[in-house]
């Protein structure tokens, strides 16, 4: 396999046992971004395992599909789709790692779409993705998904990449 890929170390403390498992949950675990590059698989993955993972399969991962951005807040991994303009929340089971689909925020109404940047996580409940280029910040809740507000700025004229910076 050829994989591009990035890891997110994630926390997860507990001290009560799992109902389901009747076992301790994890303490911590990492998250798995990555992208395939074979010929007929381009997609995106998650995956979330209590150790470091050397070499990464999609077999144990969850597709996320197309052009995705994968970032976490906390112990919960975020899935952005610049092509649907979606930010979706997804959560980690903490006695077998899996993964559930959580709720989604559109956010092309608010004028926030295509390759941005990872949102600034500023609390639990606030956090804030940029699209200064159209001189707008979008704030919305993290733990709800929820649209907050839209702050107007001047817009920054910006082309292409340099010194590290892109978007």
């Amino acid at each position: 396999f050829c994989v591009l890929s990035c890891a997110i170390f994630i926390s997860i403390f507990s001290s009560c046992t799992t109902k389901e498992t009747n076992r301790p949950p994890v303490k911590s675990a990492f998250i798995y971004g990555f992208r395939m590059e074979e010929s007929d698989d381009k997609n995106y993955y998650l995956g979330v395992f209590e150790h470091f993972v050397e070499v990464l399969d999609p077999e144990n991962a969850t597709k996320v599909g197309l052009d995705r951005v994968i970032f976490s807040y906390k112990e919960n991994p975020y899935v952005w789709d610049g092509d649907s303009a979606l930010l979706t929340k997804w959560y980690v089971n903490r006695s077998d790692l899996s993964l559930t689909h959580g709720e989604s925020l559109p956010l092309a109404t608010y004028g926030i779409s295509g390759r941005i940047g990872e949102p600034v996580f500023f609390t639990d409940s606030s956090a804030y993705f940029f699209a200064l280029r159209e001189g707008k910040i979008v704030e919305f809740n993290p733990s709800d998904m929820s649209y907050t507000r839209t702050i107007t700025v001047d817009p920054i004229a910006f082309e292409g990449s340099g010194n590290g910076a892109r978007y």
